[in-house]
């Protein structure tokens, strides 16, 4: 039997934030995907109202990756304690591409399942959301605090809804 190892993976700061740019601009693909495909108007008004959630949380991923670029002091100073935890996290399949989500929308054949999923991605992005906000200054955590809130917000109306079906 042959065992691969893959090297671990270390990301720089500036390439964390990179990465809630990429996964909010996955999960804005991902929500309207799901509008464009659903029939069940409940649902297409729930998937449309995501994907410009998603749209407002990269914009401001956006200003905080070129602030933290332009300044790498905004950052906390235990950034390399974190590396591992955040590399687990981005090893979830939510992380690879926004093209592996899409992918995924085709495997799930009922409303249900779609709604576990988006759920399961929504935890995934809180999670990852949590340790960012460890990494920054504290009048940047206000910010990353507020798209946690919000994506809290979201796993609940999914899971409203997902309980309603």
């Amino acid at each position: 039997m042959v065992i691969k190892y893959r090297m671990p993976i270390f990301y720089s700061p500036v390439e964390v934030i990179e990465l809630a740019v990429n996964l909010e601009q996955g999960g804005m693909q991902f929500y309207r995907t799901l509008s464009q495909n659903t029939q069940v108007p409940t649902l297409k008004k729930l998937f449309t109202f995501l994907a410009r959630e998603e749209s407002k949380h990269q914009r401001i991923f956006k200003n905080l990756y070129k602030k933290i670029k332009a300044d790498p002091s905004a950052l906390a100073y235990d950034f390399d304690e974190m590396r591992l935890y955040l590399k687990a996290i981005t090893d979830s399949h939510f992380f690879h591409t926004p093209q592996s989500a899409l992918h995924k929308i085709k495997t799930l054949k009922s409303p249900k399942k779609i709604l576990s999923y988006a759920v399961d991605f929504e935890k995934e992005t809180v999670l990852f959301y949590l340790e960012i906000s460890k990494m920054i200054k504290p009048e940047d955590q206000t910010l990353v605090t507020e798209i946690i809130n919000q994506e809290r917000g979201h796993i609940k109306k999914l899971t409203e809804i997902k309980e309603s079906i």
